[in-house]
């Protein structure tokens, strides 16, 4: 599954977003006002 999803492009992103570091991407994440559902 994961090389389908790299041959179809789905993670083309994701080490340019980790290299900009922890503090940057939870920062994204409050900025967003994302919401978790409690595990349901």
């Amino acid at each position: 599954r994961l090389q389908g999803a790299l041959r179809r492009g789905d993670w083309y992103k994701t080490k340019e977003i980790l290299l900009k570091g922890v503090e940057w991407i939870l920062g994204e994440i409050k900025a967003s006002g994302l919401r978790g559902r409690g595990g349901a």
